[in-house]
């Protein structure tokens, strides 16, 4: 048998429903109170369009683009359900989020328990992942961040991919030197590898033969 979510299994005394049903409650209650209020919430279609009209009709020179390690399986259970708190009033909900966070991963019979992370590719992580990094990075960049810097910037997020457009390099410069001891706060750490300063947009300056590309959401631009 391969692994699967111990959390499917899950049985809610407090509303007596059957195996199976109480994360589909939870995706359903979390779906009402938080996705549908996120402030900065883009689909993956609108997050690109945004990026498109930004690139093209603002003074973009400089483009951040950042990976998250392992971001589902690093998420910290704690700072997670203070900020479902901040959005779910009912004890219950609360209740069954975080035995489904903890639930763990039975394979081939044994049970993992969970102490940080959620599974990868479920609704209900996918909203709780949201949320997360609403509270991060959403909500940090632009109380803090923005009004720090010299010039325009735009930080466009779907999940946990998400670029970074300056106007002029020193913010970006000065963006990347903090974000990372922003991220560990949280638990989480950027991909080394995958994570790079590109010159790009309508004013940047074009001295290569070949201009820098930017990867966002499985495309290329």
């Amino acid at each position: 048998m391969g692994s699967h979510s111990a959390a499917l299994q899950l049985r809610s005394h407090s509303y007596g429903y059957a195996p199976y049903v109480a994360p589909c409650i939870v995706t359903a209650h979390l779906a009402r109170n938080i996705r549908f209020h996120l402030a900065n919430y883009l689909g993956a279609h609108n997050a690109l369009s945004t990026f498109n009209e930004v690139v093209s009709g603002r003074k973009v020179s400089w483009v951040f683009e950042a990976d998250l390690k392992n971001f589902f399986g690093s998420l910290d259970h704690g700072w997670l359900l203070r900020f479902v708190e901040h959005r779910v009033g009912d004890p219950r909900i609360l209740n069954l989020t975080r035995r489904w966070l903890k639930a763990g991963v039975m394979e081939t019979g044994d049970l993992h328990e969970s102490e940080e992370g959620t599974l990868q590719g479920g609704p209900v992580s996918v909203i709780l992942s949201n949320l997360y990094l609403h509270y991060v990075l959403d909500l940090w960049f632009e109380r803090k961040v923005k009004p720090c810097l010299k010039g325009e910037a735009w930080l466009i997020r779907y999940v946990d991919d998400f670029v970074v457009c300056f106007q002029h390099r020193s913010d970006a410069e000065r963006f990347m030197n903090v974000l990372p001891r922003r991220l560990g706060k949280f638990g989480l750490k950027l991909e080394p590898d995958k994570t790079r300063l590109v010159e790009f947009g309508r004013f940047a300056h074009r001295q290569k033969k070949r201009p820098e590309t930017v990867y966002f959401l499985g495309f290329t631009h």
